[in-house]
């Protein structure tokens, strides 16, 4: 007998009043699939709680909420994993902002049950779409690299997209991030995708899209917003962040070290270590393991590492 998944979905909210009623409904109206809502505030300062507790009252158990103190959307998501109920066969992080096709679950879970992994994650490119919801364009991602060393050089795969499997979630949850400052601190969906390519877990990409990524001037990410901040966040990309990349490598090679293949091992080893001598650096920078299939990606790694930022 089928069996309807359970999903739970996983969204943080941060003055997102405009927006919540129209996402909420998109997602909690998605096909073949019994779907729940855990919402997180992170310190809202306009009526989004307000506008949350009457979605509460109109659909009652597909949502639960509780408000937390503004940490920012990595630590929010973050927190929120930790409080997911494994009564739930698949888990999916939601923006606040978009808006979800009627069929984005049940084409991800379609997906992950050809796979036998244990491990399961599946992402997707996305339609960047306007304020007003307008399509503008597919964000193409025909040449992603689907690797540890592609993760670890560059996130190109938004959260939002994101569906994971039970096992997916608890290796996320095993990971100690609480004393990781908040500038070294990895994004929740970069930070899973990582851990899932380093353990050899199932990471299924699909060229298709099926939720309209809303831009806004104020958006946290930058994509799209126009060519100066781009500009700028490919700077901070590159210098703010010193030796992000290999505190996280380190970490993780704690945390999984049993899980990890061997192949994965050699390129942690010489990410820790890329730093004791000029060599070690070149060596690192010609490691075709981080190629994340754009040019400009693999450009600013190798300056990271030359400049022993990485």
């Amino acid at each position: 007998m089928y069996k309807v998944p359970k999903v739970q979905v996983l969204m943080s909210t941060y003055n997102g009043e405009n927006y919540l009623i129209q996402q909420v409904e998109s997602i909690l109206n998605q096909k073949n699939v019994d779907v729940h809502l855990l919402i997180r505030d992170d310190g809202s300062t306009d009526d989004s709680i307000n506008v949350i507790q009457k979605l509460k009252k109109t659909y009652n158990t597909k949502i639960e909420y509780y408000k937390g103190k503004n940490v920012g959307y990595k630590k929010s998501f973050l927190d929120l994993a930790k409080k997911t109920s494994e009564n739930f066969d698949f888990f999916a992080f939601a923006d606040q902002d978009d808006y979800w096709l009627p069929k984005k679950l049940d084409s991800a879970i379609n997906h992950l049950a050809s796979s036998s992994n244990s491990v399961q994650l599946y992402a997707s490119t996305v339609i960047i779409a306007d304020e007003k919801l307008k399509p503008l364009y597919k964000k193409d991602i025909s040449n992603f690299v689907n690797s540890f060393g592609s993760s670890l050089s560059r996130i190109r795969l938004a959260g939002c997209t994101y569906v994971f499997n039970k096992k997916a979630l608890r290796i996320l949850n095993k990971f100690d991030w609480s004393h990781i400052p908040n500038k070294k601190m990895p994004s929740h969906d970069g930070l899973l995708m990582t851990i899932c390519q380093a353990v050899n877990g199932y990471v299924y990409v699909d060229q298709e899209a099926y939720l309209l990524h809303r831009r806004r001037t104020e958006s946290v990410t930058s994509g799209g917003n126009g060519i100066l901040r781009r500009i700028n966040n490919e700077r901070k990309l590159m210098f703010l962040y010193k030796n992000d990349r290999s505190i996280l490598a380190s970490r993780i090679y704690d945390t999984f070290k049993t899980q990890i293949s061997p192949l994965n091992k050699k390129l942690i080893s010489e990410i820790i270590n890329y730093n004791k001598s000029l060599s070690q650096r070149l060596r690192l920078a010609k490691n075709k393991q981080l190629d994340c299939g754009l040019k400009l990606g693999n450009l600013e790694t190798k300056i990271r590492i030359m400049t022993g930022y990485f």
